[in-house]
C-alpha cells in the first residue's frame, strides 16, 4: 500500500518482485493508476509467484504539476517544508474507502491477504485497513525522520523539524479537517473515517500507535547511514538499501547506448542529470545542462533522465537555439528512463535530486555527485551526506546550483580534484547488491514468526473532543517551549514575515514565467512574420525576373520592326467595309534588297502605317525609351 511519487512506488516494486521470485508469493501492489504501466512492465517476467496491480485512486503526479504546488514544494523555508511533510498523509485520506474496498474484496476471494506492507505516506490508512479487516501490518519506511523520538542526540539532519511536523499532522487531522466538508459530505478526518467504517471514533495518532503497539517498522537503509535514536524500540529495524534493477543481463536502450558511445568516440566526458518525478522546470534543467556543455573546460556531453518535455514553447529564443545546437552536436540527450545501476558507473559526474535510491546508487558508483532540485523531505539530508563524504558541494536548489554548475563540473572532471579522490576512496556498499534479498528475508521471517497482530484500538473515553484538543496543545507545547512573551511575539512576527516573503517570491516567479512565455511567443510571431516576408520577396523576385524576360523579348521584336521601318516600306490597309479589287499591287524591293509582302489593291486612298500590329501599353513603354526614338525614327 503506497501513494506518492516514483520514489514512493519503486522500492515496493523491487520488494514485490523479490517476494514473488524467492517465496512464490502472490503480491498485490495497490497504488495510483498513473503507475500501473510502470508496475506491470517491471513484473512482466518472474521466475515464480505473481504480482498484480490494483488502483488506489488519486494522482500525485498531476498534483505536482500544479503551479501553486510547485511553488510551495520549491520553498526553502524550513517550517513550510515541515508543514508539507506533516500534511503528506492527510492529502491521501480520500483514498481510504478505495483501499478498504480493495482489501475487503481480496479477503472474500480464494486467496485472502496475510500481511499489509505500507509506505511512510500511508500509515494511518493502513491502520484503518488492518483494524477493519483484521490483517497484520508492517511499515516499510523510506523516511526515518517521521518516526517519533525524544532523544536530544538524534541526528538533526533527519529529526530537527520532527516536532513541527507532528504538530502540523495532529492539527490537520484532528482540528482543521473537521472544519471542511468537501462536496457537502463528511469531513475527511481520521475520526470521521473511523466512524464511517464502524470503528471507535477515537483520535488515533498513526506513528504513536505504531510505536505503542510495537508494529514492525522496517527502514531500508544500512545501519551505518545515521545514528539510531536511543529511545527507538527493537521493532524499528534498519535493513539495507533496496533498488529496483532491470532484468539480469538486460541491455540499455539503444538510443542511450549510442549516445554514450558517440560521446566517448568524440572525446567528450559524460555527466548524467536526473530529478526523478520532482517538479523541476525544463527551463531550469536546460540552463544548467547547456551552460555546463558550452562553458566547461573539457568537452562534455550531458544525458538527462526523467520527465520528457519536447515542446519548445516557454523557452527563450536563445535557450531554444542553444538546445538545438548542442543536440545536433551530439552533446545533449533526453530520455525518460534508464537503469541507473548499469549507467551510473559509465559516467564521469552525476547530478541528482537527492532521493534515497538514486543518491545511494550514485555514491556506490564512486563518482562526484551534486544534489540539487527542490530539496524536499530527505533530499536535503542526502545532499548533506554527499557533501560530508567530500564527493560534491553542499546541496542547493536548482536556481542556486546554476550559478556554480560550471565550477562543479570542472572539478568533477579534474582527476586531481578532491571530489574525484574522495569518490574513488568511498565505500557505500556493493554496486551489484540491490538489497532485495536482505529485505525479503526479514519480511518473510516476520510473517512466519506468527507474532504479527492486527491493529486494535480501545473504546473512547468520555469527552473525546477535550482529549483531541489536549493532544494538539500537548504537541504545541513540545514545539513552542514556554518562554518570555516578547520572544513568542518575535517568533510569530518572523513566521508571518517568512510567509509574506514566500508569497511575494511565488508571485515574482509566476510573473517571470509569464514574461518569458510572452517573450517567447513574440519571438515566435516575429520569426513567422520574417519567414513570410522572405517567402513573399522570393515570389516577387521570381515574378519580376519573368517580367524582365518578357520585356526583353518584346524589345527585340520592336527593334526588328523598327529596322524594317527604316527601309521606307509602305503597308496599305483599307476599311473593313470597302470592297477589294482583284488586282494586286506589288511593292518594289527595298534598297537593301529585302523581300516585301504583297497586298491586294484597294479602291480607297491608302493610309501609310509604320507597324503591322497594335502596340500594347507595355510595348509602348519600352519603345518610348528605346534609343531609336532619339535618332529621329517615328514611333506609334
Amino acid at each position: 500500500m503506497t501513494r506518492g511519487t516514483r520514489g514512493d512506488v519503486q522500492p515496493f516494486v523491487a520488494l514485490a518482485k523479490g517476494l514473488a521470485n524467492t517465496h512464490g508469493w502472490l503480491v498485490t501492489i495497490c497504488t495510483e493508476l498513473y503507475w500501473r504501466e510502470f508496475v506491470l512492465s517491471e513484473v512482466a517476467e518472474l521466475r515464480a509467484g505473481a504480482v498484480r496491480f490494483l488502483p488506489s485512486g488519486g494522482d500525485s503526479h498531476a498534483m505536482t504539476d500544479i503551479w501553486l504546488m510547485r511553488q510551495v514544494m520549491q520553498s526553502q523555508f524550513e517550517n513550510v517544508q515541515a508543514f508539507i511533510n506533516g500534511a503528506a498523509e492527510w492529502g491521501f485520506f480520500n483514498s481510504v474507502p478505495v483501499f478498504v474496498y480493495q482489501l475487503q474484496r481480496l479477503q472474500a476471494s480464494a486467496q485472502p491477504v496475510d500481511l499489509l506492507v505500507c509506505s511512510f505516506t500511508t500509515p494511518g490508512i493502513a491502520m484503518l485497513c488492518s483494524e477493519v479487516c483484521s490483517v497484520p501490518m508492517v511499515n516499510f519506511c523510506m523516511q526515518p525522520g517521521v518516526i517519533p523520538t525524544s532523544d536530544p542526540a538524534a541526528d538533526p539532519r533527519l529529526f530537527k523539524t520532527q516536532a513541527v511536523m507532528a504538530f502540523c499532522k495532529q492539527s490537520l487531522e484532528s482540528v482543521v479537517a473537521p472544519l471542511f466538508s468537501p462536496s457537502l459530505g463528511a469531513p475527511i478526518s481520521l475520526a470521521n473515517l473511523r466512524r464511517q467504517l464502524g470503528l471507535h471514533a477515537v483520535d488515533v495518532g498513526a506513528w504513536s500507535t505504531l510505536v505503542a503497539q510495537r508494529v514492525p517498522i522496517i527502514i531500508p537503509m544500512h545501519p551505518s547511514t545515521f545514528t539510531r535514536p536511543a529511545d527507538w524500540g527493537e521493532h524499528v529495524v534498519c535493513t539495507d538499501f533496496i533498488f529496483l534493477r532491470g532484468l539480469k543481463g538486460a541491455r540499455q536502450e539503444d538510443e542511450t547506448t549510442a549516445f554514450v558511445a558517440q560521446a566517448r568516440h568524440a572525446g567528450r566526458k559524460l555527466c548524467l542529470m536526473t530529478f526523478s518525478s520532482m517538479p523541476v522546470s525544463r527551463g531550469a534543467m536546460l540552463r544548467v545542462a547547456l551552460k555546463m556543455i558550452e562553458e566547461s573546460k573539457q568537452p562534455l556531453a550531458v544525458l538527462y533522465v526523467g520527465r520528457l518535455h519536447h515542446e519548445v514553447m516557454g523557452l527563450s529564443t536563445a535557450l531554444a537555439a542553444q538546445l538545438a545546437r548542442c543536440t545536433m552536436q551530439g552533446a545533449f540527450l533526453e530520455v525518460d528512463k534508464a537503469d541507473f545501476g548499469a549507467l551510473f558507473p559509465q559516467m564521469d559526474a552525476l547530478i541528482v535530486h537527492g532521493g534515497l535510491g538514486t543518491t545511494v546508487e550514485a555514491l556506490r558508483a564512486r563518482k562526484p555527485v551534486a544534489v540539487t532540485g527542490i530539496l524536499m523531505m530527505d533530499q536535503l539530508f542526502w545532499g548533506q551526506v554527499c557533501a560530508a563524504k567530500g564527493v560534491g558541494p553542499p546541496p542547493s536548489t536548482i536556481d542556486e546550483f546554476e550559478k556554480g554548475c560550471v565550477e562543479f563540473i570542472d572539478a568533477a572532471l579534474d582527476p586531481t580534484s578532491s571530489y574525484v579522490r574522495a569518490a574513488a576512496a568511498l565505500s557505500f556498499g556493493d554496486v551489484e547488491d540491490d538489497g532485495v534479498v536482505t529485505n525479503v528475508r526479514f519480511i518473510a521471517q516476520l510473517l512466519e514468526s506468527g507474532t504479527l497482530k492486527p491493529i486494535r484500538t480501545a473504546p473512547p473515553e468520555p469527552n473525546v473532543l477535550v482529549r483531541a484538543m489536549s493532544g494538539v496543545f500537548d504537541v504545541f507545547n513540545d514545539v513552542f517551549k514556554p518562554g518570555p512573551t516578547k520572544e513568542e511575539l518575535a517568533a510569530a512576527e518572523a513566521a508571518a514575515k517568512l510567509a509574506a516573503e514566500m508569497v511575494e517570491a511565488a508571485k515574482q516567479t509566476k510573473q517571470k514565467d509569464e514574461a518569458e512565455a510572452a517573450a517567447a511567443k513574440a519571438a515566435a510571431k516575429a520569426a513567422a512574420k520574417s519567414a513570410r516576408l522572405a517567402e513573399m520577396k522570393a515570389q516577387y523576385d521570381e515574378v519580376d525576373e519573368e517580367h524582365q524576360r518578357l520585356a526583353s523579348s518584346m524589345l527585340e521584336m520592336e527593334l526588328a520592326k523598327a529596322a524594317d521601318a527604316t527601309g521606307h516600306r509602305t503597308i496599305h490597309t483599307k476599311p473593313e467595309d470597302e470592297e477589294e479589287d482583284d488586282d494586286v499591287e506589288h511593292d518594289a524591293a527595298t534598297p537593301e534588297g529585302g523581300a516585301v509582302a504583297a497586298k491586294k489593291k484597294k479602291k480607297t486612298p491608302s493610309k501609310d502605317l509604320e507597324v503591322e500590329a497594335p502596340i500594347t501599353s507595355g510595348t509602348a513603354d519600352v519603345l518610348h525609351n528605346h534609343p531609336l526614338r532619339h535618332q529621329g525614327t517615328s514611333q506609334s
